[in-house]
């Protein structure tokens, strides 16, 4: 056999292999339990973006991200999988909360910590009423405060987005405060990521409230003591995947490289929180294709039943 035939033999092993190990479930196999006891079918489209080019390299590290997740989160024999280039099948056996399982297998999970510069809360102003006015005229100028108000609340995305082209790595992002009201935040660029983030578990504060308590690395550590240094008595915005979950006021530097997370959290949402971010982010984006409840096939458990009682 020529040298040449030989390489090129060798090549399409490599490359049929290599296409065998992609198509493979990442975990479990296809029946993975789903015709006894049903659960969640979630298919995934990973999205293509200037930031993340969905490559070979992409796609295999988003496999083992959602892996990482799903494990964790404590699901036996689930299947994921490629379905071709872009898109990945994830089964969940045993799952009944569509909501919770699309939350860890879909949300990005990028963690930020960032300056707050300016930030603005809806008005608390309740709804003018004609009864509590002893005349039109005070009626209608109340009527205008508010409108006033609330005009200028809604334009200030707009006036701190302008703002952000004469502060380098600054960003608009949206909040919610703890008695509901929306908020904006303007932010300065990134102190500490969640690429410092070594653990991240979910308990409860000292206030009983579920919280998500972190730790991060030595150089996580230090730009985060700096970071609180600097920043006492202003505020400090945890923000995730762009949205502004905390923004509390730093008190004291910290110097430990722990910090914890609370706010408008279940204690469910504060246990997806940490899975996700213990696993890390998402390397590309992706969007939901298709999410739907596999109902238990109960002719399966039939079947298995008599089988069973034949074996005693």
């Amino acid at each position: 056999m020529l040298r040449r035939d030989r390489i090129r033999l060798w090549t399409i092993f490599i490359v049929t292999a290599v296409a065998f190990i992609y198509s493979r479930p990442v975990a479990g196999s296809a029946d993975s339990g789903f015709g006894s006891i049903g659960g969640v079918h979630i298919v995934l489209q990973a999205q293509v973006t200037p930031e993340a080019p969905v490559e070979e390299d992409a796609i295999y590290r988003l496999l083992i991200v959602l892996r990482d997740r799903i494990d964790q989160y404590g699901v036996e024999e689930p299947v994921i999988q490629r379905a071709d280039d872009t898109r990945i099948t994830v089964d969940l056996p045993g799952v009944q909360n569509i909501a919770a399982a699309l939350e860890l297998v879909s949300r990005t999970a990028v963690m930020e910590f960032r300056e707050v510069l300016d930030f603005s809360v809806y008005p608390d102003m309740p709804l003018v009423q004609r009864v509590n006015y002893n005349d039109d005229e005070g009626y209608q100028r109340a009527q205008e405060r508010r409108r006033i108000a609330v005009e200028s609340w809604e334009n200030v995305e707009h006036r701190f987005a302008a703002r952000t082209a004469f502060i380098e790595g600054s960003i608009v992002s949206r909040g919610e405060e703890d008695d509901g009201r929306a908020s904006f935040y303007l932010l300065g660029s990134v102190l500490v990521s969640g690429e410092s983030i070594t653990d991240a578990t979910h308990s409860n504060d000292r206030w009983g409230w579920p919280a998500v308590f972190i730790s991060f690395n030595s150089e996580g550590t230090a730009a985060f003591s700096n970071a609180t240094e600097r920043l006492i008595s202003r505020r400090l915005a945890m923000v995730l995947d762009g949205v502004t979950i905390s923004a509390p006021v730093v008190n004291s530097r910290i110097r430990d490289g722990s910090v914890h997370i609370t706010g408008r959290l279940s204690f469910d949402e504060a246990a997806r929180l940490a899975v996700m971010l213990r696993a890390g982010a998402l390397p590309v984006p992706v969007e939901v294709i298709e999410a739907r409840f596999v109902e238990p096939n109960l002719e399966d458990n039939v079947t298995d039943g008599i089988g069973d009682e034949k074996k005693n």
